[in-house]
């Protein structure tokens, strides 16, 4: 007996086109998004033998069923397939069937035919189709056996506890690649770690790998108070009796307080776990409360360090597309949720939206899916709702916030998003961090920065290794979200942030406008700046930036200027242009007297500049000097002009090229129409042959191209420049011409094997996404 009500229809859909692959011996194909035309499942694509009609009507009466399948009748006769099976998850008596049968007669061959929750079952009875059983794990997971046989075993364990948990849980999980990973670690190792941020589904998972054990004839063994000394008493020492262990939230759900004997008791039941095939143990924790623990006890880190490799941590980043969309259509589906709310979803594709938005999270999903919380807006706007959700997804971790982190946490996750919205160098966020708690009465006989990070790693931030530097960022964005809402409501917080900031990027951060333009002005009339540091770019590059944005003039500031001013010109930062553009025009080099600088760098000044940008700073010295600019100047604006124009030249050309070898492709053929025995070619030999007849006129065309871009970009130049001063072979060729005219060759080739619009077979993750929220 299996339990289809726990199915949602699109996993319905594949159990059948599984059962009907077994019963036919043939592969059925599914139709793409709104194409099927009354066909959900189908041998053929134009010719079709058999043509399967899916109906999950968990719930439905036969008249539901019968009024439904009267509107197919008319699609079956144009199709006309030599067979035609309906499957359904009601159970129907044989007058239903009769009378289905009578209502397409000359199509479906025999009462056997309709399929319904009945002949499911007892196909999935048999033997040789367990594996049909457990690649649909729904169907092992909700047998009605199962929770059953939990229920009445006969051992400590508090069974209405895992029972509410496992059936709430059970109809929305999705055998994601993770609950895969761990089922094979617990299979190989008898132990399993798991560890991961709030709301990736920790205890899910836990609890799916506990139901799985259970319907293999696995005693459970749980308590919710994770009393590891009275689990200890429950567990027979009789190697041949099979025992499955789970501590939820192992560690404490709130801040860890590991007593003393905690650790020595973990380790001995670990210990006798792992040399005891016949036993298993599920462990889960926050990954913060588990890094405090290691940290607390060297005791609990030893053992931790000894069972590295039973350890797992569940990586969103890690999850697929496809995995996502499943839980959001688990969600939608098995919550109800009204029609006109999920036309809302499918509108646009809006699904595809939620499950590539950034701070996507099982826990956002869960809550937009509740009764009482979608019912809150219309279902016109439950997308926007949803979106907004994600967006500012400040209720996920508020309570992680408030009620699972110390004060030092707080403080260390506050300075982290002062300094970055992405990721920061270990060594400047340990600087920021060391001066917020300097008067912060801590002992400072331990490493408060690193004792930390270490229980904040993958939970809230993670470590990024690039080129032998560690940089440390939040582990979602929307961690971010959550800090920037809470903190810009938090005067006090701000402020102490802000008074004790390491570097000039925390302040602007910070600071509103007002406050900024108030405090920078403050800084840099009394030189205090200069104390500060910066975590991207010279404290000078800041120095310019802002006296030239808060127009700050004062002569008794114009020794730093020109000392910052000759450094800004030797490093070229993002907004560089623009900066020296504002600088020149608002009479700074005028003011504190930088001409001479100014000249002395001005091959600096304009080398990374596009052409519209040297002819204002050219057409500013130009009018500052009484007689023209002197001949080496020139040469230098000449210079600056050449590179801007070759730089402009290449990037405009090989944002075209692939048109324009696409176009000239086209009007060869038009005229040559000479085809090659291509699949009697080696793949070099097809591809040199293609190259060799189109290349010569594609280069024809790319220079031609290339000489209208260079006379429209030097025509209106202060300085004459000629087509003989720029190397055109430089930039003709920077283009890969031989990969563009293969890459179109092999497009045009796939093109022309794309089956009919009318039907696609689903099989990339898009396609499969798609069909499931049709």
């Amino acid at each position: 007996m299996f339990d289809l009500s726990n199915l949602n229809d699109f996993e319905f859909e594949m159990l059948c086109k599984d059962i009907m692959e077994r019963k036919l011996s043939v592969t059925l194909n599914r139709f793409a998004k709104g194409r099927d035309k009354g066909i959900d499942l189908s041998d053929g694509e134009i010719f079709i033998n058999h043509m399967i009609q899916v109906k999950h009507y968990i719930n439905s009466k036969y008249s539901d069923l019968k009024s439904t399948l009267k509107s197919e009748i008319e699609k079956v006769k144009k199709h006309n397939p030599k067979s035609y099976y309906i499957f359904t998850s009601l159970s129907l008596t044989r007058n239903n069937k009769l009378e289905i049968l009578k209502m397409f007669d000359g199509y479906i061959n025999s009462i056997s035919d309709i399929i319904d929750k009945n002949e499911i079952d007892d196909f999935l009875g048999k033997k040789e189709n367990t594996d049909i059983v457990e690649k649909n794990y729904k169907l092992w997971l909700c047998a009605s056996n199962i929770l059953s046989t939990i229920q009445n075993q006969n051992i400590f364990i508090d069974c209405n506890e895992i029972i509410f948990d496992i059936e709430k849980y059970v109809k929305l999980f999705v055998t994601t690649n993770s609950y895969y990973d761990c089922k094979r670690k617990l299979e190989e190792k008898n132990i399993i770690i798991i560890t991961g941020e709030p709301g990736v589904g920790k205890s899910t998972i836990s609890k799916m790998l506990l139901l799985f054990y259970a319907g293999n004839d696995y005693i459970v063994r749980y308590v919710t108070d994770n009393n590891i000394k009275d689990i200890k008493k429950t567990i027979s020492i009789d190697p041949t009796k099979k025992e499955i262990i789970l501590l939820d939230d192992f560690l404490g759900q709130h801040y860890l307080k590991l007593n003393d004997n905690q650790p020595n008791e973990l380790k001995t039941l670990i210990s006798f776990i792992a040399k005891n095939p016949t036993k298993k143990l599920i462990l889960n924790s926050r990954i913060t409360i588990l890094n405090e623990a290691k940290h607390s006890s060297l005791i609990f880190s030893s053992l931790m360090e000894q069972y590295e490799e039973e350890n797992y941590l569940i990586d969103l980043s890690k999850m697929t597309y496809l995995e996502k969309a499943e839980i959001l259509y688990n969600h939608l589906y098995f919550n109800d949720l009204p029609s006109d709310y999920f036309e809302n979803i499918k509108y646009n594709k809006n699904y595809i939206k939620i499950v590539k938005h950034n701070n996507y999270n099982p826990r956002i999903i869960e809550y937009v899916t509740k009764k009482s919380n979608y019912e809150t807006t219309n279902a016109n706007n439950y997308y926007n709702y949803i979106k907004s959700k994600l967006d500012n997804p400040e209720s996920v971790w508020e309570d992680e916030f408030r009620n699972r982190l110390d004060e030092i946490d707080r403080i260390f996750m506050n300075t982290l998003y002062s300094l970055t919205d992405i990721k920061i160098e270990n060594s400047i966020l340990e600087s920021a961090f060391n001066k917020r708690i300097k008067n912060h009465n801590r002992d400072t006989t331990l490493n408060s920065y690193e004792n930390t990070l270490k229980r904040l790693s993958n939970s809230l931030v993670r470590i990024i290794y690039d080129k032998n530097n560690r940089y440390i960022a939040v582990i979602n964005p929307s961690i971010n979200d959550y800090l920037k809402e809470t903190i810009n409501n938090n005067k006090v917080e701000k402020n102490i942030i802000v008074e004790n900031s390491q570097y000039i990027e925390q302040i602007i951060k910070m600071t509103t406008d007002l406050e900024k333009e108030n405090q920078i002005k403050e800084m840099i009339l009394n030189n205090s700046i200069f104390d500060l540091s910066s975590t991207e770019y010279t404290i000078y590059f800041y120095y310019i930036k802002l006296i030239t944005i808060y127009n700050i003039f004062s002569k008794d500031i114009a020794t730093n200027v020109k000392e910052a001013f000759i450094n800004f010109c030797q490093h070229y930062y993002f907004g560089f242009n623009s900066i020296v553009i504002d600088f020149l025009e608002k009479g700074f080099i005028d003011y504190y007297d930088l001409m001479s600088e100014f000249n002395e760098n001005i091959k600096f000044i304009i080398k990374n500049m596009a052409t519209d940008e040297i002819n204002l700073v050219y057409k500013w010295h130009n009018q500052k000097i009484d007689d023209d600019l002197n001949e080496e100047l020139i040469g230098i604006y000449k210079e600056g002009y050449i590179n801007a124009i070759i730089d402009y030249t290449r990037d405009k050309i090989n944002e075209d090229l692939q048109q324009i070898v696409s176009d000239e492709i086209r009007m060869i053929d038009l005229t040559d129409k000479s085809t090659p025995e291509v699949d009697e070619m080696s793949e070099s030999d097809w591809k040199d042959y293609y190259i060799d007849k189109y290349y010569p006129s594609i280069k024809n065309k790319i220079l031609d191209t290339l000489y209208d871009v260079i006379e429209e970009k030097t025509k209106d130049l202060p300085i004459e420049i000629n087509d003989e001063e720029i190397d055109e072979d430089s930039i003709f060729y920077y283009f890969d011409i031989d990969e563009a005219i293969i890459y179109d060759i092999e497009q045009s080739y796939i093109d022309s094997k794309v089956k009919s619009e009318n039907y696609t077979s689903p099989t990339t993750e898009w396609d499969i996404i798609n069909k499931m929220f049709e």
